[in-house]
């Protein structure tokens, strides 16, 4: 039975004034996962986080939110004097902007925030929510993924590439899996090693043993400089990933494993490997079939990459249900944001840090990248980067 996770009601409110920078610290620092408060616009445009659209229940004072300036606000006590007398004068109001940069410093934590309902009536929705998506944007739960690892300065699905991108930041990898002729799971993305190794020679017909003697090292790519690279195991990197606590594994299955050796063989054998890490990882594939596999048969998350973004791939992702959506960012419409009705999405390849933080603004969860050390040195998005790397 899923277990349900606590949200801190405008902080730890049972202990220090409500909505205060103060009580909501102490409910981070308690161990919540969620805050949640509210906000209000005030004169000056800018939100502030109260409850209320004035001061007297919080600060004991007759006037209204919608008419105080920003540093007036900031001039203003709201401990709470009815309820908690005045053991905690003064505390001033906190701005919206404060509580989000306050949340920065506990990066597993997600804050909910109300905006209130007078507000919207009182300056109308369009010029508060515009406002508000500018300034939540920058502050978005958006997260970088390593595409096969920190593929544009090392040899693409290997250990290497991987520890690289963990140690560069990134809270989450991808890789791709095949299995092989004695049944394991190898991290590679074709099914042969023509492009990785130079060798004419199929996963399918190659044993554990002959895989690990193999160097993929990208040598039409990169050369010999990373000779010799060995094939990993998907065993391997789930080890790896232990080391990095904060840090999550997508581990694609390839369709050409699942069309040569049968749905039912390997997602049993992959479900029975990842189970054991399951915290840590989410199954992913272009194979809709192995997705509904992985729901039926397990609890892991799961991440449906899309071939085409149509009607048709859009009513398969309603039935389907997978937790994430995953799709390469040129399939969608220049100037759509994602379908809508899908809460969780994934998009690749971005290398840019302008459209990576533009589709961020969209509520794109989370982005794909080629170049996880690169994209996690812009300014904006180093606030991305897991505590592992600080």
């Amino acid at each position: 039975m899923p277990i349900p996770r606590l949200v801190a009601h405008r902080g730890f409110m049972n202990r220090y004034p409500e909505n205060t920078r103060r009580g909501l610290r102490a409910a981070l620092e308690s161990g919540a996962c969620y805050i949640e408060f509210d906000i209000q616009m005030n004169a000056d445009g800018d939100f502030i986080v109260i409850h209320d659209d004035n001061f007297k229940r919080t600060a004991g004072l007759e006037k209204s939110v919608f008419s105080t300036s920003t540093s007036d606000c900031m001039k203003t006590s709201v401990h709470e004097p009815d309820r908690l007398d005045e053991q905690f004068y003064p505390e001033p109001v906190s701005r919206l902007t404060d509580i989000l940069d306050l949340i920065e410093c506990f990066p597993e934590a997600t804050a909910l925030v109300e905006i209130k309902v007078e507000s919207l009536q009182h300056w109308g929705v369009s010029r508060v929510m515009d406002k508000l998506l500018g300034v939540i944007g920058e502050h978005a739960g958006h997260c970088m993924v390593a595409h096969r690892g920190f593929m544009n300065r090392y040899p693409e699905n290997t250990r290497r590439g991987l520890r690289a991108a963990l140690e560069s930041g990134a809270c989450y990898i991808e890789f791709d899996i095949q299995m092989n002729a004695d049944g394991d799971f190898i991290v590679i993305h074709d099914d042969n090693f023509k492009r990785t190794a130079g060798l004419e020679k199929s996963v399918f017909s190659t044993s554990t043993s002959d895989c690990m003697k193999t160097s993929v090292h990208e040598p039409d790519r990169l050369d010999e400089q990373f000779y010799p690279e060995p094939v990993s195991r998907l065993t391997d990197i789930l080890d790896l990933i232990e080391c990095f606590p904060e840090a999550t594994a997508l581990v694609e299955i390839k369709v050409e494993s699942l069309q040569h050796w049968g749905v039912s063989r390997v997602m049993d054998k992959l479900l029975g490997v990842i189970g054991e890490h399951a915290g840590h990882c989410m199954v992913i594939s272009f194979a809709d079939i192995a997705i509904d596999y992985t729901r039926q048969k397990s609890e892991l998350e799961t991440g449906w990459v899309l071939h085409k973004y149509d009607q048709a791939h859009y009513q398969r992702a309603l039935s389907l249900q997978a937790d994430l959506l995953i799709c390469n960012y040129r399939k969608i419409p220049q100037g759509e944001a994602p379908w809508g009705d899908f809460k969780r999405w994934m998009l690749y390849d971005i290398s840019d840090p302008e459209l990576a933080l533009h589709y961020g603004n969209q509520g794109v969860e989370l982005i794909e990248t080629a170049d996880i050390g690169g994209m996690l040195e812009n300014t904006l998005l180093k606030k991305m980067a897991c505590p592992h790397a600080l």
